[in-house]
């Protein structure tokens, strides 16, 4: 169980956020909604990256739209603070280029490290989503969804 000041920790990284929703909660079930292309995706990815790798919190991560690879690169670009897309494309110079891949190369055994379980699966009904989280909940006393 997290000590009082881990979980102040934790708070502090998404302040607004959680003082909107009173914090965090084990147990609750939090819904974002949005109209297409508002970043609702980006905003759980990240909240799910702060808990997994700042605070060791346990995560899995579902998404129906996204697949786990795409999800995997968007965290590796938040987590090296990179701009994921120009490095895809190779819009920069191999300097730049080499820079970056150092950078990430620093950054990945913290996200290899993180407890976090991204589920491949898009095509996944309500009930199979609930079963996959309880499997990989097993084994964790304190983890989120």
């Amino acid at each position: 169980m997290k000590s009082c000041r881990e979980k102040l920790r934790l708070r502090r990284y998404y302040q607004l956020g959680l003082e909107i929703l009173c914090g965090l909660r084990g147990g609750a079930l939090y819904t974002l909604a949005a109209r297409p292309g508002m970043g609702k995706s980006t905003l759980a990815m990240n909240i799910a990256e702060t808990l997994s790798v700042k605070g060791q919190v346990p995560v899995a991560f579902f998404s129906l739209e996204m697949s786990a690879d795409e999800l995997n690169q968007r965290m590796l670009g938040s987590y090296s603070s990179i701009n994921l897309q120009r490095f895809i494309n190779h819009d920069y110079d191999k300097g730049e280029r080499l820079r970056l891949m150092k950078t990430i190369a620093t950054k990945m055994p913290a996200l290899n490290q993180a407890p976090i379980h991204i589920c491949p699966r898009t095509d996944i009904s309500i009930s199979q989503l609930r079963a996959e989280a309880r499997r990989y909940g097993r084994g964790y006393l304190n983890w989120s969804v």
